[in-house]
């Protein structure tokens, strides 16, 4: 449980620093680039795996109980997971970052 706390903390710490580079930015009337976009997509995506893997650690430590309808755990599991199943934060995102890094089109919408 330690472990995956001090996972969670950093993983809000990267997207809070990303979220206030773009906001500096903003403020000096620098329009966002596609690198901008692909690092905030990106630190998105990363919290999101990381809430994942908190999601599931958590429901493990809560052993049978999590899995009965009506207990907060069991419900606070499934609709993060469902949360998580979203496009917005998946693996395409990252390879569509990836390619961006790599100077590539990314093949697909930021």
């Amino acid at each position: 449980m330690a472990r995956t706390e001090v996972a969670v903390r950093a993983a809000r710490h990267l997207f809070y620093s990303v979220l206030e580079e773009l906001d500096e930015a903003a403020e000096r009337d620098e329009k966002e680039t596609v690198e901008d976009l692909a690092t905030l997509r990106a630190a998105l995506t990363h919290v999101a795996d990381v809430c994942r893997d908190a999601l599931i650690c958590m429901y493990k430590l809560g052993s049978s109980s999590a899995i009965y309808r009506g207990e907060p755990l069991e419900r606070l599991f499934r609709d993060g997971m469902t949360l998580l199943q979203h496009a917005t934060v998946s693996d395409t995102v990252m390879e569509a970052v990836g390619r961006i890094r790599l100077g590539m089109d990314p093949g697909m919408r930021l």
